[in-house]
């Protein structure tokens, strides 16, 4: 019995899957959720963030020339104690404060803002009770 194989190349990053001829229908709707989600891409990671002081500062990332409308801020807060992380749009003169929300001791929140194409953002993380900022942080663009 021969085996047939469709080689199925998507995204900006060469991928490849190997299918049976049968199963064409399955490889098209795994190429569309593929495409799909190219889109959906991450704008900033911080992983493991652990500073002594009450405030922690990402680096800037930038939102892409279109698509960028709905940006995504996600933060796992592993500190003792609530904090609060804040979107802001990098200005020429100063920056323009956009949004914020509180994740408490132990848990995981996110919220999403709207956002402009080709400008440059970051996240600042604040914690009032002065203690140390702990966690990891995830800014990805929404829109397809």
């Amino acid at each position: 019995m021969k085996k047939i194989f469709v080689l199925v190349l998507t995204g900006i990053a060469l991928m490849s899957s190997c299918i049976y001829a049968s199963n064409i229908e399955t490889a098209q709707d795994i190429q569309l959720v593929e495409n799909e989600n190219a889109f959906r891409g991450v704008l900033h990671t911080a992983y493991n963030i652990s500073v002594d002081n009450s405030t922690y500062t990402s680096g800037n990332f930038a939102t892409p020339s279109s698509n960028s409308n709905n940006i995504n801020v996600s933060f796992t807060n592993d500190g003792t104690s609530s904090a609060i992380a804040k979107l802001y749009k990098v200005g020429l003169s100063k920056d323009t404060f956009i949004g914020s929300f509180t994740v408490k001791a132990g848990s995981t929140d996110y919220e999403g803002f709207r956002g402009t194409a080709d400008s440059t953002y970051y996240v600042k993380i604040t914690n009032s009770s002065g203690d140390g900022i702990k966690g990891s942080l995830k800014v990805r663009q929404l829109d397809q």
